[in-house]
């Protein structure tokens, strides 16, 4: 297996995990509200047969974050790095990675990166993102995937979208990925994509314990396999946290159809005690004739 030396910094780029204002309260004693939101920057490196993952984390709000904790997935291998106790507003710090990709053949694979921390009051919050990194010489995807920006309330659909741009059909991989408040029923999806056609995937997502107006950065990652070598190609979109529906309005549908069967019914019984009601009195006035 051959495998070149190869760094990306500025390509990968800052990532903004948690891009929301969170609010919390700044002290027992203090009314001031403050925001936590979290950066972070992703580097990789692969050299021989390490893969080197450096994670940068910047708290750029006005509050401090507390028992900051990244993790990442990259291959088979889940690793987690120590947990930073309190971060900052605007201060940095990195965890490094070291993943061996000896078995690895000529290609690009994605790198998930994940981000835990709470506020003051230990409400947690996570953020996500997603990088790739290649062996061997650079290849482009033949494949385009692309997705809408969402605005969820309680649940909702994410529809992701592929073209297959080549002349011969792919067997196509697909994952969404999303932070940890957000879950999602049916992460992986196969999908045989014909040849210069395109087709369209719909993930069913539910609020799990995001808050209201917090914004995301959600991923769909698309894996194959031509000729040898591996290929992968991210779409990045954001989902917007909208206000939960409450019991009453969520089955609105529900209720305005038993309203309509209760007002059909209440009808019914008012016709058939007034044609009960005639019938009685026709017949008192025939006995008084007889």
């Amino acid at each position: 297996m051959s495998t070149s030396h190869c760094r990306r910094r500025g390509a990968v780029g800052i990532f903004l995990f948690f891009s929301a204002l969170v609010f919390l309260l700044a002290g027992p004693a203090c009314g001031r509200a403050g925001t936590i939101s979290m950066e972070t920057r992703t580097e990789t490196e692969v050299s021989g047969h390490l893969l080197k993952v450096t994670v940068i984390k910047t708290n750029k709000g006005t509050a401090p974050a507390f028992q900051v904790r990244t993790r990442i997935a990259a291959l088979d291998e889940k690793l987690v790095a120590p947990v930073k106790d309190r971060l900052n507003p605007e201060e940095s710090y990195a965890d490094q990675f070291d993943v061996d990709i000896a078995s690895l053949g000529k290609g690009r694979f994605p790198v998930i990166v994940h981000t835990d921390f709470h506020d003051a009051n230990r409400y947690p919050f996570s953020g996500l993102s997603v990088t790739t990194f290649r062996v061997g010489e650079d290849t482009r995807a033949d494949i385009i995937v692309w997705g809408e920006d969402v605005n969820l309330g309680n649940a909702g659909n994410v529809r992701i979208g592929l073209k297959n741009l080549t002349a011969s059909p792919l067997d196509i991989r697909a994952r969404l990925y999303a932070p940890r408040e957000i879950n999602v029923s049916r992460p992986d999806e196969d999908l045989l994509l014909a040849a210069r056609s395109e087709s369209d995937l719909d993930f069913y997502v539910s609020n799990f314990s995001a808050l209201v107006n917090a914004r995301y950065p959600i991923y769909c990652v698309a894996e194959y396999d031509s000729g040898g070598v591996h290929h992968a190609e991210i779409a990045r979109l954001h989902m917007t946290i909208g206000a939960r529906a409450n019991f009453f309005r969520r089955y609105r549908h529900v209720w305005a159809t038993l309203a309509g069967a209760l007002c059909a019914l209440l009808i019914v019984a008012l016709l058939w005690g007034r044609r009960k009601k005639d019938v009685t009195t026709d017949h008192t006035e025939s006995t008084e004739k007889i």
